[in-house]
């Protein structure tokens, strides 16, 4: 998870905390139509938990972020990223992958490299009705490849592969604190507990929007 500012990062922003600062606008979309914004939440939430071993100052730093910094709230992620490159907003939320590829666009953006961020997993798997299995099978082994590795890379994605991760280090920052999902005790946990019906963060939205 990264934040995207505008091209010579104008109102210096650097931190979690710097999102909070008075006046700062924060484009992210709503965990309530959007799955993209989960894991927009749960990097600052980690970050502010101490990867969720203080659920009540993670959940206050969200509060605060959600109801003084969010002036909208778009139904996915793409629209949040069109809402913030149609000159809404100081900062995006969003994933690396995509600060990487708005920017290689030419739009007038750059993405700020956080030492406390979260990891967002993208998970393959094949599919075992498929009728093309053995082909299905083939390209998910390929992904693990160095060619396929360095595909991902290329793309924006981080390499599982430390020796092609290693290659591409002055593209992917090292975090000084990278939680994962696991850390916050897996998403059975975390959407029961955060984005369930009753869910912290569920509640934060719903009280933010009244």
């Amino acid at each position: 998870m990264t934040l995207v500012v505008r091209e010579g990062n104008p109102k210096n922003i650097q931190t979690w905390d710097d999102l909070l600062e008075p006046g700062i606008e924060v484009i992210s979309p709503s965990p309530l139509s959007s799955g993209s914004a989960k894991w927009n939440l749960l990097a600052p939430y980690a970050a502010k938990s101490n990867g969720g071993q203080d659920r009540a100052a993670g959940l206050a730093y969200v509060e605060e972020l959600v109801s003084e910094h969010f002036p909208v709230q778009p139904e996915s992620g793409r629209a949040a990223t069109e809402a913030f490159l149609q000159g809404q907003g100081d900062v995006l939320l969003s994933y690396e992958n995509e600060a990487l590829l708005i920017e290689e666009m030419g739009q007038n953006v750059e993405h700020v490299d956080l030492a406390d961020t979260f990891r967002i997993d993208n998970p393959v798997a094949v599919v075992n009705t498929s009728s093309q299995l053995d082909k299905a099978n083939e390209l998910n082994d390929y992904l693990y490849t160095e060619q396929g590795q360095r595909v991902w890379a290329d793309s924006g994605f981080r390499p599982v592969d430390p020796a092609i991760a290693a290659e591409y280090s002055d593209i992917f920052h090292t975090p000084e604190n990278l939680y994962t999902i696991d850390d916050l005790g897996g998403w059975t946990t975390i959407d029961d507990e955060l984005f369930g019906e009753n869910g912290a963060i569920t509640v934060i939205y719903e009280e933010s929007t009244r």
